[in-house]
């Protein structure tokens, strides 16, 4: 056969907005944060999407001590934990309207019961039956299956971008290695995410939490190694300062960028959109949802969960509904 040669047309990029992928990783140690600043982003964000918010928990149910606070879909994802028991979850939330999915967290796709290194360590078993010898030999082939998988899921993910927005959260290892020079004390290389994966280095913007961060990163680490863990691209380090909390407005602005209404020139900010455009149609709140909105308020354990509440739904409020908001705050003040 023949081949004919392609075609192309180039463009402009500027005037180019279709939607962008985003992919956002969180690193961090336990307590770190990383659950509630992926729902207070994913909050934000589905101020631009609309749609659902939906998190595949394999963390035994944490998720749920934010159920609130926050509006989401909870999906229990319980072992085995394969690049392909990730692909058919991503699936299941996208084909049932998420527009933001949470994975907490993407570490168990690596070490996880059933993960990349469990399967090749079934394999060795199953292959050597204990013998280190046979191990050795098949420790190359164990790897074919469950990085065949981990392709497929990474292929999914990046075909799916510009769609759904991906917020995956990872486990963090604080690593050492042993110092070249005898006596010495073993070197600090940091906190990194706990995978193999090629998939972080794919992402978007990547942030990385200290322990007993409270949602704010690390925007200067000291390691090379922790180094790894972050990515801000140029287009939004402005966007950063030292102390910043990942917030529903950060996320807000990551959905517009994504969607290609952050562009150079362009409002940046609701109160700068506002005086430019026309006033969009808002889905106002029903009365059953009111219902339930003014429940969570009453109920919210602090002061700042009930402003998180309040947050989600502030922008679909009428002025009755607004007035109720303040009032119900200031009972937690």
């Amino acid at each position: 056969m023949t081949q004919q040669a392609r075609k192309f047309e180039a463009v402009d990029a500027a005037v180019v907005r279709e939607p962008k992928p985003l992919l956002v990783g969180i690193t961090s140690p336990s307590g770190g944060g990383k659950t509630f600043s992926a729902l207070k982003l994913a909050t934000g964000m589905q101020r631009v999407t609309g749609g659902e918010i939906y998190l595949g928990d394999t963390e035994a149910g944490r998720s749920l001590q934010y159920q609130d606070i926050f509006k989401f879909k909870y999906v229990k994802f319980a072992p085995p934990h394969s690049p392909a028991a990730y692909e058919d979850l991503i699936h299941y939330c996208v084909g049932n309207g998420a527009k933001i999915v949470i994975l907490d967290s993407m570490t168990h796709e690596h070490s996880g019961e059933g993960g990349v290194l469990d399967q090749i360590d079934e394999y060795l078993e199953r292959k050597s039956k204990g013998n280190f010898d046979e191990r050795e030999r098949y420790k190359w082939t164990a790897q074919i299956e469950p990085k065949r998988q981990r392709k497929a899921l990474n292929n999914t993910i990046e075909q799916l971008g510009g769609k759904v927005i991906f917020i995956f959260c990872y486990r963090a290892e604080d690593k050492t290695k042993p110092s070249d020079k005898k006596g010495e004390k073993p070197i600090h290389l940091g906190w990194t995410a706990e995978t193999t994966s090629k998939l972080p280095y794919m992402m978007t913007v990547r942030f990385l939490l200290p322990p007993g961060a409270d949602g704010k990163p690390n925007l200067t680490p000291d390691t090379e190694f922790e180094k790894l863990s972050i990515k801000m691209p140029i287009q939004f380090r402005d966007w950063f300062k030292p102390g910043l909390q990942l917030n529903e407005d950060l996320g807000e602005r990551l959905a517009r960028w994504s969607l290609g209404q952050d562009a150079p020139g362009a409002p940046t900010s609701r109160a700068e959109q506002k005086q430019s455009t026309p006033p969009p149609v808002v889905d106002r709140i029903t009365d059953d949802e009111w219902e339930d909105v003014e429940a969570r308020l009453a109920a919210a354990p602090d002061l700042d969960s009930a402003k998180s509440i309040a947050n989600q739904y502030r922008h679909r409020m009428n002025d009755d509904q607004r007035k109720r908001t303040r009032t119900l705050i200031e009972n937690h003040a």
